[in-house]
C-alpha cells in the first residue's frame, strides 16, 4: 500500500500550483535553525490544538482539467474489531433526511464558521447546500457545495459512521474541503470530473489499529445523463446523481503506480478512474472520456 508520504510526493508532482516563494523558503530556513539551536534541556510548552480543525489540505483555484484537486487525511477513533468499511456497498441507498442532517451538522462543526479566503471567496459554512446524501452500509456521506455567480465552487465531501436506525450522533466523521472551477457546465451526455480526495480512517485504541482508506470523487454531468458508474481499478461503484452532479466514494485509493521516473527514480502516479454513463433512454456509454468544458 502506498504510504502517506509517498502519496504526498506524487500529488505534489500533479499540482499546478507554484513552488514556495523565496520568502517562504527563508522563513522555513530560519525556523529550522531555531529548532536545531534550541536547548534540549529546556522544557517546551505545547499549546493546545485549535478546536474543530481536522487535518486537511485545501486546494483553491484548481483548473477544470485537473483530475486531482486535494487530499484530506484524518485519523478518527473507531472501536469496532472489523475493518472500517466491511459493510460498504457498491450501490448507494438513500440516506434519511435525519441522518443527512446529523452528518451535515457534525461535518460543519469540523469545517468551522467559514470556508475560503486567501484569494478565494469567503463563504459562511451555513451557506453550503446539501447537494447529495447517500448511505453505503453503516456509513453515510453528504456532499456540501456552494457555487458563485462566476461558477467558482466550494465542495465539502463528508463521511461518517452512522448505522441504520441509530439514534446516536455520527462517529468517525471526516471530510475533504476543496475549491475551484469557474468553467461552463457540461452539455448533452458529457461528464466533467471535479474534486477528488482520499480519507483515512483508523481503528483501535488512539486510532493506532488497522483501519481503512477511502477515496471520494465528485463532478458534473450533462442533462442527458441519469447515472454514473465509476471504475477504480478492480473496484466498481455506482455514483449518486442528482441535478447534474455526481458523487461517489469507495474503500481504496485514487492513484495507481506507474513505472519509476527516469529522472529521479521515484514512482509516478496517475488516477485509475474510468467512467460509464447511463442516458435517459437507458443507453449505457462505457469508458467515457471526461470532458473539459470552458467558458
Amino acid at each position: 500500500m502506498t504510504d502517506h508520504l509517498t502519496l504526498d510526493k506524487r500529488l505534489r508532482r500533479l499540482d499546478a500550483a507554484p513552488l514556495d516563494e523565496p520568502i517562504d523558503r527563508d522563513r522555513q530556513s530560519r525556523l529550522l535553525e531555531q529548532v536545531l539551536t534550541a536547548d534540549p534541556d529546556v522544557p517546551v510548552e505545547l499549546a493546545p490544538p485549535p478546536p474543530r480543525r481536522p487535518v486537511r489540505r485545501v486546494a483553491w483555484g484548481v483548473s477544470a482539467a485537473m483530475a486531482l484537486t486535494a487530499v484530506a487525511v484524518a485519523l478518527p477513533l473507531t472501536t469496532g474489531g472489523q475493518p472500517a468499511f466491511a459493510d460498504w456497498t457498491e450501490k448507494p441507498a438513500v440516506a434519511s433526511a435525519q441522518d443527512a442532517q446529523a452528518l451535515r451538522a457534525a461535518c460543519l462543526d469540523q469545517v468551522g464558521e467559514t470556508v475560503g479566503g486567501d484569494g478565494a471567496p469567503r463563504v459562511a459554512s451555513e451557506d453550503l447546500v446539501t447537494r447529495l446524501a447517500d448511505r453505503r452500509g453503516a456509513w453515510v456521506s453528504v456532499l456540501l457545495t456552494w457555487t458563485g455567480a462566476d461558477r467558482y465552487q466550494f465542495t465539502v465531501a463528508c463521511l461518517g459512521h452512522l448505522p441504520l436506525r441509530s439514534t446516536d450522533e455520527p462517529s468517525d466523521v471526516t471530510h475533504a474541503l476543496m475549491g475551484g472551477g469557474g468553467w461552463a457546465p457540461p452539455t448533452g451526455h458529457e461528464l466533467a470530473e471535479g474534486s477528488m480526495a482520499e480519507l483515512s480512517v483508523s481503528s483501535g485504541f488512539l486510532g493506532l489499529g488497522e483501519g481503512g482508506r477511502a477515496a471520494t470523487t465528485t463532478g458534473d454531468v450533462g442533462p442527458g445523463v441519469v447515472g454514473v458508474t465509476v471504475h477504480a481499478g478492480s473496484t466498481t461503484v455506482e455514483a449518486s446523481v442528482k441535478d447534474g452532479t455526481y458523487a461517489a466514494w469507495w474503500p481504496g485509493t485514487l492513484l495507481g503506480p506507474t513505472p519509476p521516473d527516469s529522472a529521479n527514480g521515484e514512482s509516478g502516479a496517475e488516477p485509475i478512474l474510468r467512467y460509464d454513463v447511463t442516458l435517459r433512454d437507458g443507453t449505457v456509454l462505457r469508458d467515457v472520456a471526461p470532458a473539459h468544458p470552458t467558458e
